[in-house]
This record gives C-alpha cells, sequence and structure tokens, in this order.
C-alpha cells in the first residue's frame, strides 16, 4: 500500500498500529533474516499489525483523492477512512522556530542564539556567550558538546593555553575555551553551515 501511494504522488508515507499508546499495542521487533531481501515471498510470513494507520503526504485534497480512486482499483479499501488534514495559514515559520529554541545553560554559561537578547546588566553578559548555531554542532543542545563546556568552565587553563576545535561547528568550544583563561583559540571546519 505504501508503494502504491508513493507511485501514486504521495510525498511521504508512514504506517503504525493504530493501537499505539494502549494496552492493545502490538510490538513488532525483530532482525531481519539475512535472506530477507532475496525472498520474494517473505511478506506472506512477516507479522503484521491487526490494524494499521497508514498516514500519506499529499499536494494538494484533488491528489490525495485521486491516488485513493486509483489503489481502489487494487486493494479492498472497505475499510480505509481518508481526511485531509491543511497545514496552518500564514505561519511564520522562522518565528516558531526561534521561540522553540531558548537560551541554553551550560554550567556557568548561557549560550544564547542571534535572536536572544542580551542582558544590559554587565554581570549577567559575562555569563552570555552569543553563537551562530545555524545547521552545525555548537548550540550547547548536545551532551557532548555541553560536557566539553563544562570541563572547559572547570579547567584551571594556564595562562598560555591554546586550544584547537577542531570540527568546530560554531565555535563554542574555542569561544568557551577563551571566555575561561586560554590565551589564543583558533576553530577549524570544513562544514560551511
Amino acid at each position: 500500500l505504501s508503494e502504491a501511494l508513493m507511485e501514486r504522488g504521495a510525498m511521504s508515507v508512514t504506517a503504525s498500529d493504530v493501537n499505539a499508546g494502549t494496552d492493545d499495542e502490538e510490538m513488532l521487533f525483530r532482525e531481519p533474516d539475512l535472506d530477507v531481501f532475496l525472498d520474494a515471498d517473505r511478506w506472506k510470513s512477516e507479522k503484521l499489525w491487526k490494524k494499521a494507520e497508514v498516514r500519506a503526504l499529499f499536494v494538494s485534497a484533488t491528489n490525495a483523492d485521486a491516488a485513493l480512486a486509483a489503489i481502489s482499483d487494487v486493494y479492498d479499501v472497505a475499510g480505509l477512512e481518508a481526511s485531509v488534514e491543511a497545514l496552518p495559514a500564514d505561519t511564520d515559520w522562522l518565528a516558531a522556530q526561534e521561540a522553540a529554541r531558548p537560551v541554553v545553560t551550560v554550567g556557568q554559561l548561557d549560550i544564547l542564539l542571534p535572536w536572544h537578547d542580551t542582558s544590559p546588566d554587565p554581570e549577567i553578559a559575562k555569563r552570555q556567550l552569543r553563537v551562530e548555531g545555524g545547521a552545525a554542532f555548537g548550540t550547547g543542545e548536545h551532551q557532548t558538546t555541553r560536557m566539553c563546556c563544562e570541563w572547559l568552565q572547570d579547567a584551571a587553563l594556564p595562562a598560555h593555553y591554546t586550544m584547537l576545535d577542531y570540527g568546530c561547528g560554531s565555535g563554542i568550544l574555542a569561544l568557551t575555551a577563551l571566555r575561561f583563561g586560554a590565551a589564543a583559540a583558533v576553530g577549524v571546519d570544513i562544514d560551511v553551515d
């Protein structure tokens, strides 16, 4: 069914247990056999949910209706229910993304992204570090970044300490090292983000 919907214009298709999250949920976890991809009849022996919810994303309701009509000639879709959910209109997706990314506090540092305001209080501003996160690592949200930032804050860096942040992403580790006593820092990355 998923392949048939994709062939008829679906941008994505997902299937899940209709009873997911209830006491009737059926767990279907297992490793495939080594020859699973060579067995043309493998679908006959695979365990399937008794009742599944299949969701397909189409560009328009017209495309969804056409796909449903096309598969009804091939599949028994008597119990199939179709519904259309429209995306909210006039959503400022950039503002929604920014609102979902709050200031991240790591140890003594508050890590700010470009849309966060710097505090006018100099004591608070000393604890703030602004980075350009983008798609790169380095917003302080990933656990390894957090642990390295905390270590740099707690380490007694010698006055001549030079930090090399290889695969630096936003440069957060190099900036943290500079903030906490490194004499110099260099960030190197091949990812333009």
